[in-house]
């Protein structure tokens, strides 16, 4: 597993004069977008089904917050996400049905998940929801997700990052370049070798935003 300081350690020596504070900062601010681009790191959530509740929760974390769902599942079986707009064209009435099997699940807000028909006493078992999740900025636990070959091209988001401050002693807008396109080259890497874990793509659903 990697620490804070295996990633220092690529950012330090070329920008010299740096605060360990901004160092630490911009790296957590790369993971950010990291995350965000390639949907590197993936948390799994079991709901327990409840007889007449068809929303449910997602938990509070101190260290994640949710960027997108890709797949739900009851009793191993995948559960197609569709938006609302699609469920009022394709299901009438989806709103209103009850019991038998979950057969789709929507995200109403970037609170909770929605499963229709909505459960009762008939059904038992977990829905099993995988999200892709992004640090808070306030965390450093994400340094122990990352795969030792992305460390360096997170280094290198920190880098860009810094690299553009004016009036700093480390301010090269030329090196800030090349590292803003090795991280980008991390990143796409990453979402390549996630997207190979799923053969429907369309499975990414996107968080949408509170009152949307």
């Amino acid at each position: 597993m990697a620490s804070i300081d295996d990633y220092l350690a690529y950012v330090s020596p070329e920008v010299e004069g740096c605060p360990r504070g901004l160092m630490v900062r911009d790296l957590t601010a790369a993971m950010i977008k990291f995350c965000r681009k390639s949907y590197y790191v993936n948390k799994e959530v079991p709901f327990t089904l409840v007889d007449g509740d068809s929303k449910y929760a997602f938990p509070s974390d101190d260290d994640w917050s949710l960027i997108s769902v890709i797949e739900a599942k009851y009793k191993g079986k995948e559960i197609p996400l569709k938006s609302r707009e699609w469920l009022n064209e394709n299901w009438p009435g989806w709103a209103e049905a009850k019991g038998g099997t979950p057969l789709v699940a929507y995200l109403e807000s970037l609170d909770e998940i929605n499963v229709y028909p909505t459960p009762d006493q008939s059904i038992s078992g977990d829905l099993d929801v995988l999200m892709v999740v992004q640090p808070k900025r306030s965390s450093l636990v994400w340094v122990d997700e990352v795969d030792e070959n992305y460390v360096e091209h997170i280094a290198h988001g920190a880098k860009a990052s810094l690299m553009m401050m004016k009036g700093r002693q480390w301010y090269d807008p030329n090196q800030a370049a090349y590292c803003a396109s090795m991280f980008k080259e991390g990143y796409l890497e990453a979402k390549r070798e996630v997207m190979k874990s799923f053969s429907d793509q369309s499975l990414f659903v996107s968080a949408p935003k509170l009152g949307a």
